[in-house]
C-alpha cells in the first residue's frame, strides 16, 4: 500500500499523537510515510518521499507543516529564514521582522504566522503603504488586497495577490509580528512565506532517452504573455531531476546558460539501467533584477529510456491495466517494435505487491504462463507485435496490486538485455453472484418472515388518513361537455371555478381510517406487500351501477387528501343531459390554512383529467339501461396510486360500478 501510495505520488503525512512512544513504533511510522526511517524500510524507499512524518510533541510545528503541505500543492515556495522571529512590542523590530522582494515574476505572497497566545498583531509594509492585520478579513495595503482567515486563535494566513498596478506591489515588503499588549515580547514565534511565481520551467525539446548514451538536454524559462523575460530575470539556472521508477534511485543534472536560458547540460543514462523510463521533473531557482528569489517546478512526467539501436524496443514504459471488479483477469498490450535482426523476447519472474486476499498472482503472456528463452516470441527484424499481458489474482480483492515486469530482449549477434517494465492495476470485490444467492435463501428461511409480518401489522396499524382536522372539503354539483367544465349550483351554468368558501372542514365526517363525505365512503388500508404504502381508497356509500369491465367500481388516492378530487358521476342526470354531457358531483380536498395557492393548483388539474375519464363513464352509462336511481363515481386524484393500492381497493356491492384515470380495468 505504501509503495501504491508513493508511486501515485500522493502526499502522505503521518502524526503520532501519542505521548510516549517507542523509538521502534516512530521508526514504523516513519519508514511508512517516507519509505525508510533509520534501518527500518516499508516498501520500496525513494530518494525524494511525497510527505513526512511528525510527532506531536509541538502543536505550533504541526499546524505549520500543514500549511506547508497546502502551500506547496498549491504550488508555493517557501522562503528561506535561518531564525526564527520573536515578537516585538508595539512597534517593528529587526527580531520580528522578515523582508522580502516582490516584482511581476511574483503573482501571490502567502504569509503564516502563529503566537504562543492570542493578541498578536501582523504588520504589512508595501511599496505603497503599511496596515495591521488583527482579524480575519480584508485589508488594504497600499493599494494591495490582503485577504486573511484567523488560524487556531492566535495566528493569521495572509493572502496578497498583485494587482494591476504593478507600482503598489513591486518592491520590498516588510512582515512583522507585533504585540500591543506586551505579554509576549521576545518570546519566539512561527513566520513563513510563501511565493507563487508566474515563472515556470519545461524542457525545450523531449527527451530521448538510450541505454549508454549521452543525451542533450534543454530547459527554457515560461511566462504569461506580457511579461519580458529578458527585462525581468537577472540570473538563473536549472536542475534536471531523474527518478528510476522501479528502484527508486535518482540522479541530478545541472542545467546551466545564460540567465533567461535557455538551459542545457548532458546526462548519459547508466549501459546496465534497467528500468524502461525515468520520472523526470524540473526545477528552476533563478534572482529577478529587483533582487526577489524565483523558485519554480514543473510537473513530473515519465521519459522512455530505449535499448541500443538495433535492439528490440518496447512501448508503453508502464502498463496501466482496467480495473478488475469481482472474479478473473484483466489484461494490456505490451507493444515490441522489432531491430534490425531478427530476435525475440521472453519473460523472467513477475514481481508485485498485492493485497493479501488477492492471493498469489498469475501473469501470463499471450495465454502463457510461462514464456522462457528456449520457448521465446519470435520478432522478426523491423516488425511489430503486440503481446497481451493478462494478470489473474487467485482470489477477489479490494486494493491496488503494483508490479514490475522483466522482459528480456535478444537479436541475432547479440547479448540478451533485460527491461523491467513496471504495471498497476486496481481490484474490487464486487459481488458474488453465487454466494449473494446462497445467502438470501439462507435468510429468507432463517429470519425474513418474521421482519416480514411485523411490517404488516405496523403496516395495519398505521394504515390511516391525514388528521381530518387539518382538511377541508367541498362537493360541487358539475357538468362535463367536451373539454368544459361547468358549475351547475346556481341558476345558470359557469365555467368551474374553485373558492375558499366552497370548503368546510372534514372534522365530523369520520375518523382517520374511515369517513363519509359527499357521498363517497373513504376508507384507509395496508398494502399487502409489506414495503408498500397506505392504500387511500374510496368507493360510493350506497353502490352504484355495475358498468361493462368493473369499469368505476373502485378508485384510490392519497392519503394525504390534500390536493385530491373525486367526481361522483348521477347516471339519471347524465342520460338525460344527451350525447357528450356528463353531470354529477365534483368532491375536493384542500389542506387547512392559506386556501389560494392551493386551489390555483388544484384547478388545472380537475380541468386537465376531469373531461376523459368523465366521458367514458358517460359512454358506458348510456350503452347500460337503467335500474335504478345510483350513482357511479370517477377520481382524479392530485398524486396517482400505485398497482398494489389499487389491487386492494373495497369489493363493491352487486351494483356498484366506479370509474376513473386511477382505477383497474
Amino acid at each position: 500500500m505504501a509503495d501504491g501510495l508513493r508511486g501515485d505520488d500522493i502526499t502522505l503525512l503521518t502524526i503520532a499523537l501519542a505521548k510516549d512512544l517507542s523509538t521502534d513504533s516512530q521508526a514504523f511510522l516513519g519508514a511508512v510515510t517516507t519509505g525508510r526511517a533509520g534501518s527500518t524500510t516499508c516498501g520500496r524507499p525513494v530518494d525524494t518521499p511525497p510527505g513526512s512524518y511528525l510527532a506531536a510533541a509541538d502543536v505550533d510545528v504541526l499546524i505549520a507543516r500543514f500549511d506547508e503541505v497546502a502551500a506547496r500543492v498549491a504550488g508555493g515556495t517557501l522562503v528561506p529564514s535561518a531564525t526564527a522571529p520573536k515578537l516585538c512590542g508595539d512597534t517593528a523590530c529587526d527580531e520580528g521582522t522578515r523582508t522580502v522582494k516582490l516584482d511581476a515574476s511574483v503573482r501571490r505572497l502567502r504569509v503564516f504566522a502563529l503566537a504562543p497566545q492570542p493578541g498578536m498583531v501582523v504588520q504589512l509594509t508595501g511599496p505603497g503603504g503599511t496596515a495591521r492585520v488583527d482579524a480575519a478579513g480584508t485589508t488594504d495595503v497600499g493599494g494591495v488586497t490582503a485577504r486573511t482567515t484567523e488560524v487556531a486563535g492566535r495566528g493569521f494566513a495572509i493572502e496578497l495577490d498583485r494587482p494591476a498596478d504593478d507600482a503598489a506591489w513591486d518592491g520590498s515588503w516588510k512582515v512583522s509580528l507585533l504585540d500591543p499588549t506586551g505579554k509576549q515580547v521576545g518570546k519566539a514565534a512561527t513566520l513563513q512565506l510563501y511565493l507563487f511565481s508566474e515563472l515556470g520551467v519545461r524542457l525545450t525539446e523531449q527527451l530521448r532517452l538510450v541505454r549508454g548514451e549521452q543525451a542533450e538536454l534543454s530547459a527554457s524559462l515560461v511566462a504569461p504573455k506580457g511579461i519580458d523575460v529578458k527585462e525581468l530575470v537577472a540570473s538563473g539556472a536549472a536542475t534536471l531531476r531523474l527518478e528510476d521508477p522501479v528502484k527508486g534511485t535518482s540522479s541530478e543534472v545541472d542545467l546551466a546558460g545564460p540567465p533567461q536560458g535557455p538551459y542545457t547540460g548532458t546526462f548519459t543514462p547508466p549501459k546496465g539501467y534497467r528500468s524502461s523510463s525515468y520520472l523526470v521533473s524540473l526545477e528552476l531557482r533563478a534572482t529577478t533584477r529587483d533582487g526577489a528569489a524565483v523558485v519554480a517546478r514543473s510537473a513530473t512526467t515519465p521519459a522512455i529510456v530505449r535499448r541500443p539501436e538495433g535492439a528490440i524496443q518496447f512501448a508503453p514504459d508502464h502498463l496501466v491495466l482496467p480495473t478488475l471488479t469481482g472474479a478473473g483477469s484483466t489484461s494490456a498490450e505490451l507493444t515490441v517494435a522489432g531491430g534490425k535482426k531478427d530476435g525475440c523476447i521472453w519473460f523472467g519472474p513477475a514481481k508485485a505487491t498485492a493485497p493479501d486476499e488477492a492471493g498469489a498472482l498469475t501473469v501470463r503472456y499471450d495465454g502463457r504462463d510461462v514464456v522462457s528463452q528456449g520457448s521465446c516470441i519470435q520478432v522478426a527484424a523491423g516488425a511489430l507485435e503486440v503481446v497481451t499481458v493478462e494478470v489473474d489474482p487467485a482470489k477477489r480483492a479490494t486494493g491496488a496490486v503494483r508490479g514490475v515486469l522483466e522482459v528480456h530482449e535478444k537479436t541475432a549477434g547479440t547479448d540478451a538485455s533485460v527491461t523491467d517494465v513496471p504495471y498497476q492495476l486496481d481490484l474490487a470485490v464486487g459481488i458474488d453472484q453465487a454466494r449473494r444467492l446462497i445467502l438470501a435463501v439462507l435468510l429468507l428461511l432463517g429470519g425474513i418472515a418474521l421482519p416480514l409480518a411485523v411490517l404488516l401489522v405496523l403496516n395495519a396499524v398505521t394504515a390511516r388518513f391525514q388528521s381530518l382536522d387539518a382538511v377541508q372539503g367541498a362537493v360541487l354539483p358539475v357538468r362535463v361537455s367536451g373539454a368544459s367544465i361547468y358549475r351547475t349550483d346556481s341558476s345558470r351554468p359557469a365555467s368551474l371555478t374553485l373558492r375558499p368558501s366552497d370548503f368546510s372542514s372534514l372534522r365530523d365526517t369520520g375518523d382517520v381510517r374511515r369517513f363519509t363525505f359527499g357521498g363517497i365512503e373513504f376508507r384507509a388500508r395496508a398494502a399487502r406487500n409489506p414495503f408498500g404504502v397506505t392504500a387511500a381508497l374510496a368507493a360510493p356509500a350506497g353502490g352504484a351501477e355495475r358498468l361493462k369491465g368493473g369499469a368505476g367500481s373502485k378508485v384510490a388516492l392519497d392519503p394525504s387528501l390534500s390536493g385530491s378530487w373525486i367526481f361522483l358521476l348521477d347516471p339519471d342526470r347524465t342520460r338525460r343531459a344527451g350525447s357528450g354531457a356528463a353531470e354529477g358531483n365534483l368532491i375536493a380536498f384542500v389542506a387547512e390554512g392559506e386556501l389560494r395557492p392551493q386551489l390555483e393548483r388544484l384547478l388545472p388539474d380537475v380541468s386537465r383529467r376531469l373531461p376523459d375519464t368523465a366521458a367514458d363513464l358517460a359512454g358506458l352509462v348510456r350503452s347500460k339501461k337503467a335500474k335504478r336511481r345510483r350513482a357511479t363515481t370517477t377520481t382524479a386524484a392530485g398524486d396517482e396510486p400505485g398497482d398494489e393500492a389499487v389491487d386492494e381497493a373495497i369489493d363493491p356491492t352487486p351494483e356498484a360500478p366506479v370509474d376513473g384515470p386511477d382505477a383497474p380495468a
